[in-house]
């Protein structure tokens, strides 16, 4: 009985050992090409959209890899842009895109991803002056 548990064990070790040891399926430098580059489509998206928006700044960008062809790339950003008053205001966005790898035919070894989806998931508005809101009428 002692050799039996020995044996299951050992092969559960074997096991666990070889997918440690296992070659992801998505590299680390795909990883870091894919955060820049969604760094830089939202830059570029909130230049174009907020065009008074300054200090830009990125206060995180992962990647997770969801299975073989497919990545999320998490981000959270914060810029400073005024309000209808033309009061000062820092807006943080934070939320996750889905990439799609894209299949190449021709080459096997291209490394393309395609943007599907981006969803915000939480966005805040940090007034510099409080904002006075009253009923109508008082």
């Amino acid at each position: 009985m002692k050799f039996v548990g020995v044996s299951v064990f050992l092969i559960a070790l074997k096991w666990t050992w070889s997918l440690a040891l296992c070659e992801p399926v998505v590299d680390a430098r795909t990883h870091v090409q894919v955060q820049q580059e969604l760094r830089g489509i939202i830059s570029q998206v909130i230049s174009q959209l907020r065009p008074s928006a300054t200090h830009l700044k990125f206060n995180s960008i992962w990647t997770e890899d969801l299975g073989d062809n497919i990545l999320r790339a998490h981000f959270n950003y914060s810029f400073k842009d005024q309000d209808e008053s033309g009061e000062e205001v820092m807006q943080t966005e934070e939320g996750f895109g889905t990439l799609n790898r894209i299949k190449d035919e021709r080459n096997s070894d291209t490394n393309a991803w395609s943007l599907d989806e981006v969803t915000v998931s939480q966005e805040v508005i940090d007034f510099k002056k409080g904002v006075v809101i009253a009923p109508k009428g008082e």
